[in-house]
């Protein structure tokens, strides 16, 4: 009788956090050593999220452990790709100077490298992206209309990806937008065959435990 009550105590607290979390605003933990960037996420998503963040990447794994202690578990996690690299401050800002130039440099390429490589091809494959998501919706609803029961391998949701060699560096703002409003991923061509193979099978792996 103790067990069965310690029990329905658990779930009963399982399902008040699960409504809480709900009825809150998504947690996000954000690690950026840039707090201008920190600054300008926070200004652009804080009336949507509820935001955690931290500057320095060697307190992540300690500030994550922390949280998940307190039964505070981040809904999203976004994670800063680059971080400083040396200990001494004055090193540290002479190569913040060169690889912001560097940045610059590399921007203007490729908004260079954009006009000529569209002169040759357009990203026909954004609108691919759509027509394989309408033309699976419309054989589920043909299946719907006529009572039939639609296929396991139609009713889950096909993993569709953009492959590309150096397309995800072109594509500009509304194009990326675009790609997620359809639900697309990305897959890098020309990369190892292990990283294509586990990011292939993690796609598979998905689709068949949703």
């Amino acid at each position: 009788m103790h067990s069965q009550s310690i029990f329905i105590k658990t779930i009963e607290g399982f399902y008040g956090v699960m409504k809480t979390k709900i009825e809150q605003k998504p947690f996000i933990l954000y690690c950026d050593d840039d707090p201008e960037e920190i600054k300008k996420f926070k200004t652009n998503h804080g009336n949507r999220f509820e935001i955690e963040t931290l500057t320095g990447w060697h307190d992540f794994e300690l500030k994550l452990e922390e949280l998940i202690a307190q039964g505070k578990i981040p809904d999203i996690i976004l994670i800063d790709l680059f971080h400083p690299k040396h200990d001494d401050e004055s090193i540290q800002v002479q190569r913040n100077i060169e690889a912001k130039e560097a940045l610059d440099q590399l921007k203007e390429n490729i908004a260079q490298t954009k006009k000529i490589v569209e002169s040759a091809w357009l990203p026909h494959g954004l609108e691919m992206l759509e027509q394989a998501g309408t033309t699976l919706k419309r054989a589920r609803e043909q299946y719907h209309n006529r009572d039939i029961p639609v296929p396991v391998e139609l009713e889950i949701p096909i993993p569709i990806a953009i492959y590309t060699k150096q397309g995800i560096s072109l594509v500009d703002d509304r194009e990326l937008e675009y790609v997620a409003t359809h639900k697309g991923k990305w897959i890098l061509k020309g990369r190892s065959l292990s990283y294509e193979s586990v990011r292939l099978m993690r796609m598979w792996k998905h689709l068949k435990e949703s």
